[in-house]
């Protein structure tokens, strides 16, 4: 069964996939957070979904605030701009009482509450109606995947797999959204962990989310990690986040206790990210640092002050600005300009701990 889930609470998730797999077992399912980014993944999808879970309350973008009607303006969207990409079964799935408006004429809403089982009931005879009616029963190939937070980033790793492991590329699945960030990653840990792939030899299909080392991954990290997964469950994932030891010039940093934020464009070399901030497509980071440095005092010295005692190179001290969000494209067309394989060098290592992780090595 192919499901997706429009919602952004990680709890319902979670719970939603669990039961989906424990009914239909070796479901796939997609995540959502927000009508613009449900939009884009069904048209993007070269399947149909047979089943779409819509939360009544939903931005029209990533990181904006909710709206009451938004699962009614999902779904007036689908059937306005995706004829030919609607799912075979629409369902709003909410744990707010919101009577204000009809969600649907066709469509009826379950209403969820975390301390009751009344919602499985309902749910469990619209799964049954779904196999038994044989909808697209297409079978999506299912490869050890990587979720990452963003267009470039998938970019990045697509290229390096392409240039330095050859062999992997029919063996590894780069997946993200536009603007997916990293609540969307551990959303389709999660979904992923319930599924349980298996291969051919009966050992788990694994998968790995890679998050940016900065306050947003980690917040997300420790979300996921706190999270009860059962031991088989713990098998078929890994969330990893960014790593100092990628890059020699960050290592540089967190060897003088300044542990830096780390993010994707971060593992590129210096002259990559001096070439970036004389065309302007750097800014300075809201938080430099991931946790203070335990040697400096906040009250009597300021940062500016402080990294000036630790006498980094200038040019090294470009790392702490990042790429702005709308130069993103240029940079990617930056770093595609010259030696591209040169260029991902440092990507290297960061594939071939996923690689490790994925039990491809």
């Amino acid at each position: 069964m192919k499901v997706l889930i429009v919602d952004d609470s990680f709890d319902k998730i979670n719970v939603l996939s669990d039961y989906i797999n424990k009914h239909s077992p070796g479901s796939f399912i997609d995540t959502a957070e927000s009508i613009s980014n449900a939009i884009q993944v069904i048209r993007d999808k070269p399947i149909i979904y047979n089943l779409i879970i819509i939360d009544q309350y939903l931005p029209l973008r990533n990181n904006e605030n909710p709206i009451p009607d938004g699962g009614k303006k999902l779904l007036a969207d689908i059937y306005r701009n995706l004829k030919t990409k609607i799912p075979n079964y629409i369902i709003g799935f909410s744990q707010y009482e919101n009577e204000d408006f009809e969600f649907s004429k066709i469509w009826k809403v379950i209403k969820f509450s975390s301390s009751s089982d009344d919602w499985k009931l309902p749910m469990s005879e619209l799964l049954n109606h779904i196999k038994n009616n044989n909808f697209n029963n297409d079978k999506e190939i299912i490869n050890a995947t990587v979720f990452v937070e963003g267009l470039t980033d998938k970019f990045y790793l697509d290229q390096t797999i392409n240039y330095y492991f050859p062999h992997l590329v029919d063996k590894i699945t780069i997946k993200t959204q536009s603007s997916a960030g990293s609540n969307w990653v551990v959303h389709q840990i999660a979904a992923w962990s319930h599924s349980m792939f298996k291969d051919q030899s009966g050992r788990y299909i694994k998968c790995v989310g890679i998050l940016d080392n900065d306050e947003s991954g980690r917040k997300a990290k420790n979300d996921l990690d706190s999270k009860v997964f059962s031991e088989n469950q713990k098998l078929t994932f890994k969330c990893l986040l960014l790593n100092q030891k990628y890059n020699p010039n960050i290592l540089e940093f967190y060897k003088r206790k300044c542990k830096i934020e780390i993010d994707i464009e971060s593992l590129f070399n210096l002259e990559i990210i001096k070439d970036a901030d004389e065309k302007n497509f750097l800014e300075h980071r809201k938080n430099i640092f991931i946790e203070n440095p335990s040697d400096w005092d906040p009250y009597e010295n300021s940062i500016k002050d402080y990294i000036a005692e630790k006498k980094f190179d200038q040019d090294s001290l470009k790392y702490l600005k990042k790429v702005k969000s709308f130069n993103k494209t240029d940079f990617l067309q930056l770093i595609s300009k010259g030696e591209i394989k040169n260029n991902l060098v440092n990507f290297k290592l960061l594939l071939e701990d996923i690689i490790r992780e994925l039990d491809l090595d």
